[in-house]
């Protein structure tokens, strides 16, 4: 009976404090939105109104990668970790959607877009909600205007070539919309646009390409053509893009001004193997065994050198960054790469994969293990 009164007092300040932090975490999320601004047309004022049920429904938080659910990985983690990301996450929660939905007040409220606030931009493109954005851009946003937030700076056009999740003729569709009332592309730093395309490239998405491809073809300048072909040879679906622009005359004829062995060293030293690319390069006339520019060794040597500690068998994504990586040493070696002085020191560490790669030369009349001299008995520089 004692311990009745503290164990309700306990239970009652429990729920009390319960209560209190629901509150504090959605009270951002009460109340309806304010009258639109009497110069929206009644289209336009019920898209507004329909991105605010949005936002604050699961789905809109959904969209922004707020939710609270724990993954696999966070269940593992210690008690008093968990609980502090939860925390972590609740406070992201309450202040993005907060800044957020009060942008979008504050646009409803005086039908001017101001500086609009990276949640609500971001959001907007993830739910596919062009008609809300058309309504800012015609209302004064400037998509080629930076934007700074706590970690970068930003665009509108970096962001429609970067979100994932995009429908390709989603994007080109809103640019096209863009372009036919004279938005200028050319503010968009060169730098800022090819590292937002690679960016997409390097998280599985294609759709970057044929938006890099629609710039260059309205006449985006300022990005090297060298830095075009690095990029769009990540992969074979890429490198059909690339194909069209030289076409199209859209990029210049391959030649020594750009498509040289620097390309083809960069390509191998500084991006995920895709055997095809090395093809497609080795198709062009160039001195395969030169060491040129910034290069700190031969092509060979530089693909060798990144199974110097690969190992087979360990799982289905190494053996599949082994096999393009021996199927691109093969293209070298057929094209007529020859051996370095180093060559032997970058033989993989595993005793299976170097003898591998020894019988791969050996087909190719290098004995490596012999010592002789660098010679490509069956193959001859192209």
């Amino acid at each position: 009976m004692k311990l009745r009164k503290p164990l309700y007092y306990a239970g009652a300040s429990l729920a009390l404090a319960a209560a209190a932090g629901y509150c504090w975490l959605n009270c951002w999320r009460w109340g309806g939105a304010p009258e639109p601004h009497s110069g929206f047309s009644a289209e336009e004022a019920l898209i507004l109104q329909s991105f605010d049920s949005y936002m604050t429904g699961d789905e809109g938080l959904a969209v922004m990668g707020l939710s609270l659910e724990e993954t696999e990985e966070d269940a593992a983690a210690p008690l008093l970790t968990r609980l502090r990301w939860r925390l972590e996450a609740a406070h992201s929660l309450r202040e993005q959607g907060r800044r957020a939905r009060q942008n979008l007040h504050a646009f409803m409220e005086t039908g001017l877009p101001g500086a609009p606030d990276f949640e609500l931009l971001l959001v907007a493109l993830r739910s596919h909600d062009f008609p809300l954005i058309k309504i800012m851009v015609e209302k004064g946003l400037d998509p080629s205007r930076s934007y700074a937030t706590e970690n970068f700076n930003f665009t509108l056009l970096e962001m429609l070539v970067t979100v994932s999740g995009i429908p390709l003729a989603e994007r080109i569709s809103f640019l096209d919309w863009l372009y036919a009332r004279g938005i200028d592309f050319s503010s968009l730093d060169p730098d800022d646009l090819l590292r937002s395309v690679q960016t997409g490239l390097e998280c599985g998405e294609d759709a970057p390409a044929d938006v890099l491809a629609w710039f260059l073809r309205r006449g985006y300048s300022g990005l090297k053509v060298e830095e075009v072909a690095e990029t769009l040879l990540s992969s074979p679906v890429t490198m059909k893009t690339l194909q069209g622009l030289l076409e199209e005359g859209i990029l210049p004829p391959p030649g020594e001004d750009w498509l040289n062995v620097e390309l083809l060293y960069n390509r191998l030293s500084s991006f995920p193997p895709n055997s095809a690319a090395v093809y497609w390069l080795l198709s062009h006339h160039m001195d395969i065994n030169a060491v040129r520019g910034d290069m700190s060794g031969t092509v060979l040597d530089t693909c060798l050198r990144h199974l110097s500690y690969m190992q087979r068998g360990l799982d289905a994504e190494t053996d599949s960054l082994i096999n393009e990586w021996v199927a691109e040493l093969d293209a070298l070696l057929a094209h007529g790469a020859v051996n370095s002085a180093e060559t032997r020191e970058l033989l993989p560490v595993d005793e299976a994969l170097s003898a591998e790669i020894v019988a791969l030369f050996r087909k190719h009349g290098i004995a490596l293990l012999a010592g002789e001299n660098p010679c490509n008995a069956c193959c001859t520089p192209e």
